[in-house]
């Protein structure tokens, strides 16, 4: 059911726009009378005699002109020549490239073109350029990798957009119900949360340059997902995997410390270069998931193997060995060692329920029970938020997704 009302839909969509003008045809109507293959060489010699000018014409509703019974009135438009009896002599390539004429400007009637556009109309944006616009604007104020989550959705939007029949629609024309029928098509509950996030900061941005009124995007609830706790290690698997990092990938073992000890993520990691590291005040300052630059400490725990590990080095402190050109983009060195670090789990047949991020989850946990042996919940949230540089809410989604502390026997309430 829910297909047919799609179809009908976009059926309504596009029979409603196609209203504004008529099929583009070619002139004389005598060409398109039947195949190519049914004219006779006799029969094309005459027409060409006897029709000098070919052409594609259409008539297209008139933005004030009225019918006598007050309806808008189609007019006529100049006919299209595109030079055709000039550079195609021949009958069969002449209408061969007037029916690609024919064809083009009716895809460009169905998109949205008026002959009629005013300057009034003209910077009034189809929502396919204003959504182009955002990205634009976004673009200069998010790092690389935020910007290419919000251009690949904004364009699977896009692609929803045409195939309903939208796409020429006017930006202020698209509704939340639009938008909420699109979010629906996404099967995944993570994915639509992350999509509408994107489409919101979004329209955001063409609120803020007052293409619409207001975002209504944010009115939209998120799809409620079922969480699954993320892995943590057991202080013996953390031994036995460091135990064989420094057997076998020095590297990726300091790439996990600071994944565990600086609560980076691991695109954050692979900004840093060694110019970034201050060892006189023992600080490393980087660019986070916005564009500005935050300062951590380093802790002792990681110091000392850091000094040896950025010894001799320039440029990014994390990069494979003997590569000197590591200008990648961000997204495909995170990809590097996501790789690098699953190829190293299955190779000595580690869990594949544990992955990078299970590092900082551990230890991240680690910290608050240790805290909580002798701070409030709250005043353990605020330090952890401190030392990790997560938000307060941050830090109570991993506490509560790995169920880390249960309460006491609360029997003596119920008695």
């Amino acid at each position: 059911m829910a297909k047919i009302t799609d179809l009908l839909q976009r059926e309504y969509s596009i029979e409603y726009y196609l209203k504004k003008f008529t099929k583009p045809s070619i002139y004389p109507k005598i060409v398109t009378s039947k195949p190519l293959s049914a004219f006779t060489e006799e029969e094309k010699r005459a027409i060409l005699q006897k029709y000098k000018r070919w052409y594609v014409y259409y008539s297209f509703e008139h933005p004030s002109l009225k019918t006598e019974v007050g309806t808008p009135k189609k007019v006529r438009q100049a006919p299209i020549y595109f030079n055709v009896n000039q550079d195609y002599k021949d009958f069969d390539d002449r209408l061969r490239f007037l029916k690609l004429l024919r064809n083009s400007i009716e895809k460009h009637l169905k998109d949205g073109f008026s002959p009629y556009e005013t300057e009034e109309n003209t910077n009034e944006h189809t929502v396919i350029s204003a959504l182009e616009y955002a990205l634009q604007i976004k673009k200069a104020e998010v790092k690389e990798t935020t910007y290419s989550g919000y251009e690949t959705r904004i364009n699977l939007f896009i692609k929803y957009l045409k195939k309903k029949g939208y796409s020429h629609y006017p930006i202020k024309d698209i509704s939340k119900g639009i938008i909420s029928q699109y979010l629906r098509t996404l099967e995944n509950a993570t994915y639509r949360n992350n999509s509408k996030g994107a489409l919101s900061a979004i329209f955001t941005v063409l609120s803020s340059e007052d293409l619409i009124p207001i975002n209504f995007i944010k009115e939209i609830r998120n799809t409620k997902k079922t969480e699954n706790p993320v892995k943590i290690y057991s202080e013996e698997d953390v031994k036995n995997i460091t135990s064989l990092l420094t057997q076998h990938d020095q590297i990726l073992l300091m790439f996990i410390k600071f994944v565990s000890f600086m609560f980076w993520r691991p695109i954050e990691i692979l900004r840093i270069k060694i110019e970034d590291i201050n060892f006189q005040e023992n600080t490393i300052s980087v660019e986070t998931k916005t564009k500005a630059s935050k300062t951590k400490i380093i802790p002792t725990l990681l110091l000392g193997d850091l000094k040896e590990f950025a010894k001799g080095k320039s440029g990014y402190l994390f990069k494979p060995d003997k590569i000197e050109n590591w200008d990648l983009a961000e997204e495909d060195k995170r990809k590097y060692f996501t790789r690098r670090f699953s190829r190293f789990r299955d190779k000595f047949e580690i869990s594949k329920d544990f992955k990078l991020y299970s590092f900082r989850h551990t230890y991240i946990t680690k910290i608050y029970l240790e805290l909580r042996k002798t701070l409030s919940k709250y005043e353990t949230i605020q330090q952890l938020s401190l030392i990790t540089g997560h938000e307060s809410k941050a830090i109570y989604n991993y506490i509560r997704v790995n169920d880390v502390e249960l309460p006491e026997d609360y029997s003596s309430f119920l008695e």
